[in-house]
């Protein structure tokens, strides 16, 4: 009898270990509907002067995509918004933060630009998360930081709508 209690329960153990390997590999890896490795359309609410007023602040390096600023507001280097690797703050349609790289660089995103508030539609392939990051919409605002994950990727095929 107690032999079947101890493999019951290393059974019991093997199965936990795995099946919460399992979950963590196929959960773990989304961020408010963006899965790591993926791509997705992403419909950005933008003005003009978003190129050169958004900024974010990390020391989170993926794929060499990085923020303008160190964790400690320090300016990471002379960088300028058509950098590829240059990580940008930028809002969805739908409210969903994200940290973008290469928008200013696709064909639809040269002057002149709509004036006011505007929409693009882009491909998004994500690379990566970081939950240490700070944000800044305007060049002389201070960053504020962010609480709870934030995808970091690419943006590529912006169109407007």
């Amino acid at each position: 009898m107690t032999s079947f209690v101890w493999l019951f329960a290393i059974g019991f153990g093997v199965w936990l270990v795995t099946a919460g390997k399992h979950y963590r590999e196929q959960y773990t890896q989304y961020v408010d509907g963006f899965r790591l490795g993926s791509t997705r359309m992403v419909e950005l609410t933008l003005v003009a002067s978003d190129q050169q007023g958004l900024g974010c602040a990390s020391d989170t390096v993926v794929e060499g995509l990085h923020c303008s600023h160190h964790a400690d507001s320090r300016e990471a280097g002379p960088l300028t918004p058509v950098d590829p690797q240059l990580l940008q703050p930028y809002y969805t349609t739908s409210k969903e933060l994200l940290l973008g790289a290469g928008l200013w660089l696709t064909p639809a995103m040269k002057p002149p630009l709509p004036g006011g508030r505007f929409t693009v539609v882009c491909n998004y392939h994500v690379v990566g998360v970081t939950k240490a990051v700070a944000i800044r919409f305007a060049p002389t605002s201070a960053f504020g930081q962010v609480g709870g994950l934030v995808p970091m990727g690419t943006l590529s095929d912006c169109v407007f709508p």
